[in-house]
């Protein structure tokens, strides 16, 4: 092999390698961006599908087709604050975005969707991430949660129902095929004074209950504390006039040796 075929063999051998990484590189890419679009937590609570009147189903859930091995993807309500976030997936319009970045920049405030612990009433957006493209004619992807209709996407304890509009392209999306696996809403009791036990001078702990039903005080008064109200070596002296009221009764307290007094009434008489 003469000098001049040597050169042009290990050019061509680079030219091959260089086109070999270029091809990897856009492989890998593309598959990571594919991969972060479209995956979910484990923990996506919703399931089931809504319904588009003019684009057809929308699965919530990968569990819903058995397909999380090869399509993990799913929408997830907060157990804490509501807020929605994940992806839903449509066969003919594609991935489904309920997450804060994606719906940013909404056509009105407020844009992260939510469903109220409360009251049950969703509100903000979601967005059909085909939507907003060069390709998608004008139409920005965006559906929403609730407005001006009557019949809003609302949640019970562990489903939803109504509507959500997402103009010309989505139009009205029924919501009423969509459960939840956990609470969507706080428990009856929540934030009502609660108490988990006393000590043995009866000086019980006092809190209020949590969304999921929990009190939010756990601590039990110390047994040291009952020294302090048996000897009550604070000098502050308390009298109720009359000690004994019916419900819905009223008393007279009055107090010396502090200048504020902050009264519980765990009994809720």
């Amino acid at each position: 092999m003469n000098k001049l075929e040597q050169n042009i063999t290990l050019a061509e051998i680079s030219r091959v390698a260089l086109l070999l990484a270029i091809a990897l590189f856009f492989l890998f890419a593309f598959s990571s961006s594919t991969e972060k679009s479209a995956s979910a937590a484990e923990s996506d609570n919703l399931r089931g599908y809504a319904w588009s009147s003019t684009t057809g189903w929308i699965s919530m859930n990968c569990v819903n087709t058995d397909s999380c091995g090869t399509s993990d993807y799913g929408v997830k309500s907060n157990p804490d604050s509501g807020n929605l976030s994940g992806f839903a997936w449509s066969p003919n319009i594609g991935w489904i975005s309920f997450n804060a970045g994606d719906v940013a920049g909404c056509p009105e405030a407020p844009c992260e969707p939510n469903i109220d612990k409360v009251t049950g009433k969703a509100t903000g957006w979601f967005k059909a991430l085909s939507g907003g493209s060069p390709d998608a004619g004008g139409w920005s992807g965006f559906a929403r949660l609730s407005g001006s209709w009557t019949n809003s996407v609302t949640a019970d304890v562990n489903t939803l129902s109504g509507y959500a509009w997402g103009n010309d392209v989505l139009g009205w999306i029924d919501f009423s095929g969509v459960t939840s696996s956990t609470r969507l809403l706080c428990e009856a009791n929540y934030g009502k004074i609660c108490s988990t036990g006393y000590n043995t001078c009866g000086l019980r702990n006092f809190g209020t209950f949590l969304c999921d039903g929990t009190c939010s005080s756990q601590s039990i008064p110390p047994e040291t504390s009952c020294a302090d109200l048996n000897n009550n070596t604070s000098g502050i002296s308390i009298t109720a006039k009359p000690k004994l009221i019916p419900s819905g009764g009223k008393t007279t307290l009055t107090w010396t040796g502090a200048g504020d007094c902050l009264v519980y009434n765990p009994a809720g008489v």
